[in-house]
């Protein structure tokens, strides 16, 4: 609203708790699903005027996972949402410019080319998913980009929620030649089927319901696609008590071919076990390692195994890691 400081606020949430506030931006719940009103009135120099938002507000059942989304559809989900955190105007669009390694005719894209966003930050969101405490999940998807010159460089971030979009915790941001998947080019890009490239990110989730958002932070560089968005459980991790140490684990590419990274923050010092089977159970690898603590990055060569899916199991103190690999 534009009003003055002596100006007051009667706000009417129909089905809400509360279900009314004079607050100038307050916060209600919605305990019941469905869609409901929300009505303004503002109040200054004894002059008012209302607004009713209709269907402004919609409650729904979390999904489950997996998600996969491939746009192919031509729009976004009917229970995505656009959101702006700073202010931003722009929004994410579905287009048929390019898809995924040209696999596709349809993915998600900001446009940064012709909309100079300043810095603003401009998210899609997913709908709700429903996880359970210390389960895995991978986060994949397809994403290209060019930069239009190192002084027009945009980035794009993935966040997750666990509070209807309260607050966020960041995973992952790459921005200029990091995110790039093509050399720079003043030309409004359009990806080949060569200039895409397959992120990875895995989180332990909690037990609640979780919304991942995809966000741009444009610099009026050039447009950033987005497709194959999968959102997967790998299981519940396997812990010999509660994890409440934060270590964090990441594994990729997955697939693999020849390398395979790992990656762990926060470890205890101690021993770190690391053993892979294969799909009958056999022990194929493995490894022990002293380490001193903290931030451990090591990369295994996998090229001696044949192509099938594996279990990579990680054990340092109190927690232990489990995921499925596919090599190729």
């Amino acid at each position: 609203s534009v009003a003055g400081t002596d100006a007051t606020y009667s706000w009417s949430f129909p089905g809400a708790l509360p279900s009314t506030s004079t607050e100038k931006n307050p916060t209600v719940q919605y305990e019941s699903i469905g869609t409901y009103d929300v009505t303004l009135t503002v109040t200054e120099n004894s002059i008012s005027d209302v607004v009713t938002k209709t269907s402004y507000i919609t409650n729904s059942v979390a999904g489950n996972i997996p998600l996969t989304e491939t746009f192919e559809s031509g729009g976004f989900p009917e229970n995505w949402n656009d959101a702006h955190s700073n202010g931003g105007s722009g929004f994410w669009t579905v287009t048929d410019d390019a898809g995924g390694f040209g696999q596709s005719e349809y993915c998600m894209r900001f446009d940064n080319y012709y909309y100079d966003e300043q810095g603003a930050l401009d998210e899609i969101w997913t709908n709700k998913l429903t996880t359970l405490n210390n389960e895995e999940i991978q986060i994949t998807f397809d994403v290209a980009y060019s930069r239009y010159a190192s002084n027009y460089s945009d980035t794009l971030a993935v966040l997750i929620s666990y509070d209807c979009g309260d607050s966020w915790q960041t995973l992952y941001v790459k921005g200029g030649t990091i995110l790039s998947t093509a050399p720079d080019q003043t030309d409004y890009f359009v990806p080949s089927a060569s200039q895409w490239r397959n992120d990875t990110i895995s989180i332990i989730g909690e037990a609640g319901e979780l919304i991942v958002a995809f966000q741009n932070r444009g610099y009026y560089g050039n447009p950033i696609y987005v497709d194959n968005i999968n959102i997967e459980s790998e299981g519940i991790i396997i812990s010999k008590e509660e994890l409440t140490s934060g270590i964090s684990w990441n594994v990729y590419p997955n697939p693999a071919t020849d390398v395979l990274q790992l990656s762990i923050d926060h470890l205890q010092p101690g021993l770190l076990q690391i053993d892979l089977y294969n799909a009958i159970a056999q022990l194929v690898m493995s490894e022990q390692l002293n380490i001193g603590g903290g931030r451990l990055e090591k990369r295994m060569d996998i090229s001696q195994f044949s192509s099938g899916i594996y279990t990579l199991k990680c054990s340092n103190g109190n927690s232990e890691f489990v995921r499925k690999i596919e090599i190729r």
